[in-house]
């Protein structure tokens, strides 16, 4: 028997996306083929009230795939080393690899003897493996010794929680060449800093097992950029179908992933950041309003009749776009939509006209 085809991710949100169209009564049709140039929208329903509905899923940052293969990763080597004991939690950077696993794991089982709760083993992004440095400094949870492949810049992360209590204090540096040097605090530890890998051992009498992690440089939730880019890209598609037949466009965007955006997220990536203006005579808060780094304005993407944002099946934030040049009725979607209702934005309830 032949292996069945894996599905892509594009795919299955396809899938959903017709499923949810026939809930709403509608003939789904793909990719229609009376549209001659162009790229075509996914679907083109058919019914009393036609549409037009792009199909979008944001697909998941770089990040998330290394933090999935380095847990397993970790998780196995953990699971083999006899002895150390402990749990581990661990920094996953960009830049993880399995030369950097090996180094950790073997630095822990030489220095297991003599850690302590706030003993910090890292890796940074510009690592020399044949060195190793350590040094010492105060944080606002105790003394810190930090073991290190050397860095060829010279800097090193800081644990997160573990910043030095005064980033003017002198550090000194050992490497195991026989060579020290000194700096401060500031010269020699970032806050930002992307390690390669980092790792904090709790003591226990269980065996060594990793037990959390936290991506690199705190990445940033870059999904309302990517947002954006999708419907900007919808409205390209939505645009050329409506050349053939005149019809609303919505923008069915598909987001399962951890990264998934928040409803007032959401409102932001489509209408702006909320943003609130400071006066400085005398300094006080002024009112909040929307930034100008929105999706949906009075000139941009107004072949996006409304958008449906999706994070999973009983998850679901639909906006209508007050702008569009071809008007949709909420109604249709028979659940509550989000319109804008003078300068405000208001959840009407599906039974709303």
């Amino acid at each position: 028997m032949g292996r069945r085809a894996a599905h892509r991710p594009h795919d299955v949100s396809n899938e959903r996306a017709e499923q949810w169209l026939r809930t709403l009564g509608y003939a789904p049709e793909p990719e229609p083929n009376w549209i001659g140039e162009g790229a075509k929208p996914d679907f083109f329903g058919h019914g009393e009230r036609p549409v037009w509905v792009e199909v979008k899923t944001p697909e998941p940052p770089r990040h998330q795939e290394v933090m999935g293969r380095a847990w397993n990763d970790l998780r196995a080597r953990c699971a083999r080393v006899e002895a150390v004991t402990g749990d581990l939690y661990a920094v996953i950077g960009d830049d993880y690899d399995e030369r950097a696993a090996r180094w950790l794991i073997a630095t822990l089982e030489r220095e297991a003897p003599t850690m302590r709760r706030i003993d910090v083993v890292t890796i940074p992004v510009d690592p020399v493996y044949e060195v190793t440095v350590r040094f010492a400094y105060d944080s606002d949870d105790g003394r810190v010794e930090q073991v290190c492949a050397k860095s060829q810049g010279g800097r090193y992360p800081a644990y997160p929680g573990l910043e030095p209590a005064d980033w003017a204090a002198e550090i000194v540096i050992f490497h195991s060449d026989d060579t020290e040097t000194s700096d401060a605090a500031h010269r020699v530890l970032e806050t930002n800093a992307n390690a390669r890998l980092a790792a904090r051992v709790f003591p226990s009498a269980a065996r060594l097992e990793l037990r959390g992690a936290l991506a690199g440089d705190a990445h940033a939730n870059r999904s309302v950029w990517r947002v954006r880019e999708a419907i900007g890209d919808a409205n390209r598609q939505l645009r050329n179908g409506q050349r053939c037949r005149r019809a609303p466009g919505v923008c069915a965007i598909y987001h399962d992933s951890l990264d998934a955006l928040g409803e007032q997220q959401v409102l932001a990536a489509l209408f702006g950041d909320f943003t609130i203006g400071i006066d400085l005579d005398p300094i006080r808060p002024g009112p909040a309003f929307l930034g100008r780094n929105g999706v949906l304005s009075p000139n941009k993407n107004r072949g996006i009749s409304a958008v449906r944002y999706q994070r999973a099946a009983d998850s679901v934030t639909v906006v209508v776009n007050p702008w569009s040049d071809i008007p949709i009725d909420g109604t249709l979607f028979q659940e509550p939509v989000w319109v804008l209702d003078g300068d405000q934005l208001v959840l009407r309830d599906a039974t709303d006209r």
